[in-house]
């Protein structure tokens, strides 16, 4: 059974409240205009279901939690991606389950409620898994990697919130995350993998049918895992920054525009790097990136100065082992925040942007056990940014 409890009836509770605006935070003491209150709408995904809280930002932190509903998923979800499934124009989602190798399609219902879907082989222990279209068909379609059978693996959507069985391409030992662009600028979608043991990155050049070529592989810092595909230096060619788990350390692949890389430019990131993402942080108009650093509880932000190189990191705070950073403007004031999900703390926490490459302390969330990943929707249709995470650990639904 889904449940639903909705942070209206909470906010009149508090007699102050932060409003988002500009660069900094500041507080109102009316109530009055309800629109002013920065509203996070956060799912979580456990084993055992996928939770919804509705939150708002209070006088700077404080928070108002709505009861959670859970839904079933499979064994030990690792990760959790977002996309239009079956053309209605509302979000699915779809969880990785490293615990049973499978990819498990929730059907989104346009409310913020989620109904359980098809239940798709992943061809191994599924670590991570990304919706875009591969084959120009107009429906989505998912990638997903599996770090026991070393393999890639496409699943073609059929446009009516199914998918065929996945094709499998071999790649690197332990590939952990995925990321997508077009790597040899010919307009057709390629994937690329972070391969922990090999120390390399993964190319796949799509051929445009949903099909890839063999793996081509690329050098990268020690020990990669978090991918993420930008163009770093504005040559119009797409290149691939790595979080370098091993190395602790981020690196930076310039890319030829024809699927091949110059060799890894690598900087200090922080302990046991586990994600890369990209984002405008200080509205120069020059990609910049955030790393997860999973030991240092930091999130690295590397400012880029337009030619492929960047400014030292700057390291944000967050909560215990964060393993995810992922980028939105979370309070809609136009500014580009972060969102880390915390493994060691069961939180996830996020960063509000100042737009000066500056963030607000983190405001940290109670989600389900070890959340492994994170992904950035609007699940309702409300306009909102709504925040989804996997939960490895979780055993049992929370109940209202």
């Amino acid at each position: 059974m889904i449940r639903f409890s909705w942070l209206r009836q909470l906010a009149e509770r508090f007699q102050t409240r932060t409003r988002l605006s500009g660069r900094r935070l500041r507080r109102t003491r009316s109530l009055r205009r309800n629109s002013d209150c920065c509203r996070i709408q956060t799912w979580s995904t456990s084993l055992a279901g996928v939770e919804k809280l509705e939150v708002r930002l209070l006088l700077s932190g404080d928070l108002g939690f709505a009861s959670p509903s859970t839904v079933a998923v499979g064994a030990q979800p690792t990760d959790v991606a977002a996309g239009d499934f079956d053309g209605d124009g509302i979000v699915d989602l779809a969880v990785s389950e490293i615990g049973s190798g499978t990819v498990r399609i929730l059907k989104g219902s346009g409310d913020g409620t989620y109904s359980v879907g098809q239940v798709c082989g992943a061809g191994g222990q599924v670590h991570s898994v990304l919706s875009r279209d591969f084959n120009a068909d107009g429906f989505a379609d998912l990638a997903v990697s599996n770090v026991n059978t070393q393999s890639l693996g496409i699943l073609l959507g059929n446009g009516d919130g199914t998918f065929q069985p996945v094709v499998l391409y071999g790649a690197g030992s332990q590939v952990y995350r995925v990321s997508v662009g077009d790597l040899n600028s010919d307009g057709v979608l390629d994937v690329v993998t972070g391969n922990y043991e090999s120390s390399r990155v993964g190319v796949f050049l799509g051929n445009g049918d949903g099909t890839f070529q063999p793996q081509q592989t690329m050098l990268a810092g020690w020990g990669s895992v978090g991918v993420v595909v930008v163009d770093l230096n504005g040559d119009g060619k797409a290149d691939i920054a790595s979080a370098d788990h091993g190395g602790g350390t981020m690196s930076v692949l310039l890319g030829a525009g024809d699927g091949t890389f110059q060799s890894p430019v690598s900087y200090a990131s922080g302990d046991y790097p586990y994600e890369v993402s990209t984002g405008d942080f200080n509205r120069d108009g020059i990609p910049d990136l955030a790393v997860a650093n999973h030991v240092s509880n930091t999130v690295g932000v590397f400012q880029g100065k337009g030619d492929g190189t960047f400014r030292p990191v700057v390291h944000q705070a967050v909560g215990v082992n964060p393993k995810t950073a992922r980028v939105a403007d979370i309070n809609g004031d136009g500014l580009q925040d972060i969102v880390s999900a915390n493994w060691g703390s069961s939180t996830m926490s996020v960063l509000v942007g100042r737009g000066n490459g500056e963030f607000e302390s983190a405001v940290n969330y109670a989600v389900g056990s070890n959340p492994s990943a994170a992904s950035l929707a609007d699940v309702d249709g409300n306009g909102s940014v709504d925040v989804v995470t996997a939960n490895y650990s979780a055993t049992q639904p929370k109940k209202d």
